[in-house]
């Protein structure tokens, strides 16, 4: 729907690309996930023989380079949950993992499996960058409190 992607698109490089590898994968018998911002693309790529589907809600919040701004729990689960019902109505057997937006914590991904048919989070910046800067700046600071003999 954006403008980027609409150029993306006419570039031969858009998420037509991706339907297009996603089935030359499924043919060629290789195990493939596909990512959906939207129900209409989980449907596609459900229809291109994809054996998961990242549901995506946005850039995951968190962290010092996280989104600052990101929807609500609940619309996230809701963005989800169409997704889920669009790549099942292709393929009842189809995974769906959440991905992004609010979900940027156990807690939080918890949530996005409990109100959707979604059966896994997949972890990205919630796994690895947010818990190493934290860990990272907790250690500067105690590094910072060494005292020295002088």
């Amino acid at each position: 729907g954006s403008e980027f992607g609409a150029q993306l698109e006419a570039a031969g490089l858009g998420f037509s690309k991706e339907v297009e590898l996603i089935k030359i994968c499924h043919e060629r018998d290789l195990f493939t996930v596909g990512w959906a911002f939207t129900a209409d693309e989980g449907r596609r790529m459900a229809e291109a023989g994809a054996d998961v589907i990242g549901a995506i809600v946005g850039v995951t919040a968190g962290g010092l380079t996280g989104a600052s701004k990101t929807q609500k729990l609940e619309h996230a689960a809701a963005q989800i949950q169409e997704i889920c019902q669009a790549a099942k109505a292709v393929n009842p057997d189809i995974m769906v993992l959440t991905h992004g937006g609010p979900f940027k914590d156990v807690e939080t991904a918890e949530y996005s499996l409990l109100h959707t048919d979604a059966v896994g989070y997949a972890s990205g910046s919630s796994g690895e960058r947010i818990p190493t800067e934290s860990s990272v700046i907790e250690i500067t600071k105690q590094y910072k409190k060494i005292r020295t003999s002088k």
